[in-house]
């Protein structure tokens, strides 16, 4: 009888002992915010590092795309297997060392965002840019007064450049002129309320 009890206060013991939590729900968690496209840099538990754009989620995984040399590589990855996620801020993703192909450039710029393309015939285009493939882009760009997708292959792509975004401004000017409106609505007010105060 002493042994039965001595074995179940050893396993209370080692059921009651804390466990380090999982990290798969907080990565889970933490990718859940991060909308598709987002530019992420991903630590593995196998001391990998990648840096991509974010993919598809699943239940226990998530694709991303990232470049190696001149390939596009796609690549799912399980939750357990990552050490940390961070999101790369759109200034890293821009700037653009020498030596850096065409295709780690596309792969780090997020999806959405406003760019100018260089073309082999020296032709630019201007548009936003979209899902990667191996072989080539995706690129969302105007043309006459329609608006339409247009595939490019990186062999006729001579660079992309993420332009910042023009006249943000405008909003900024919009605000202050609001404020000085309401602060103006304001003033009158008082002064109609002193002026009626003062005729009684």
């Amino acid at each position: 009888m002493q042994i039965r009890e001595l074995l179940s206060i050893i396993l209370v013991s080692l059921l009651s002992v804390p466990f380090p939590a999982d990290a798969k729900p907080r990565v889970a968690e933490k990718m859940l915010e991060m909308p598709e496209g987002t530019q992420i840099e991903v630590k593995l538990r196998n001391k990998d590092s990648l840096t991509g754009r974010l993919g598809p989620l699943s239940q226990e995984s998530f694709r991303i795309q990232y470049a190696r040399g001149e390939k596009v590589m796609d690549r799912e990855v399980p939750f357990d297997q990552v050490k940390s996620v961070k999101k790369v801020s759109d200034a890293t993703a821009t700037e653009t060392p020498q030596k850096q192909t065409v295709q780690q450039h596309v792969i780090e710029i997020p999806t959405g965002k406003l760019v100018e393309v260089r073309l082999v015939d020296k032709s630019k285009i201007r548009g936003r840019i979209g899902q990667v493939s191996a072989d080539g882009f995706l690129l969302t760009a105007a043309r006459g007064s329609q608006v339409g997708e247009q595939k490019l292959a990186f062999s006729d792509v001579t660079s992309v450049k993420a332009i910042e975004k023009e006249g943000s401004g405008g909003k900024s000017g919009y605000l202050v002129v609001g404020v000085l409106a309401g602060v103006g609505a304001i003033a009158l007010i008082g002064i109609l309320v002193a002026a009626a105060s003062g005729f009684e």
